[in-house]
């Protein structure tokens, strides 16, 4: 019988306000483990941390492959698909909140959606060697606080287009009126 050891955190903020949870999966059997994941409305990161470097993600029908790099942003999806995660692997993700991931992406969603997109077309360099230190990384607690920093540097890093800024700004004016006004 397959065993899946999942390990969630929620952080706080400022990371709290976009990030749903960090995930951590480790198959700690000697068989494959599949999963049904639902249709999200948001982005995801999953990365392969384990020896295999290879992710088994299928369409909604079980059997039909979706090739995806080991590291890659998974972005808002409407049909459910099917993951296998093989025995003795291990995978780590940050599941944002519906429009969470835009503050640290830095292309638009819109690009993201129905796709899978790896780590390196998403981040360049910066991202294939997140990938690298989450794969040398020694424990789960050193491999949340790799994903927390990395997002955390981007936070401020994407440009927004000036009608978004405007909006942000009226909602912060907003949010500051008295509540009986």
């Amino acid at each position: 019988m397959a065993h899946l050891e999942p390990w969630c955190h929620r952080p706080g903020p400022p990371l709290g306000d976009h990030v749903e949870f960090f995930a951590y999966w480790r198959n700690a059997a000697d068989r494959a483990y599949t999963e049904r994941a639902p249709a999200r409305g948001a982005v995801a990161v999953i990365i392969d941390v384990g020896a295999r470097q290879r992710l088994d993600v299928f369409q909604a029908d079980g059997r039909t492959p979706v090739p995806v790099p080991p590291a890659f942003v998974a972005g808002p999806h409407s049909g459910s698909y099917v993951s296998r995660i093989a025995a003795d692997s291990e995978t780590v993700a940050v599941h944002f909140l519906p429009g969470g991931a835009r503050p640290f992406m830095p292309i638009p969603l819109r690009e993201l959606r129905g796709a899978c997109v790896g780590l390196d077309r998403v981040w360049g360099r910066d991202g294939l060697g997140l990938h690298r230190r989450l794969i040398a990384a020694g424990s789960v607690a050193e491999r949340l606080t790799i994903l927390e920093r990395f997002l955390t540097e981007r936070m401020g890093v994407v440009d927004r287009h000036p009608e978004v800024l405007a909006v942000e700004s009226s909602r912060m004016v907003y949010d500051r009126t008295p509540a009986n006004v």
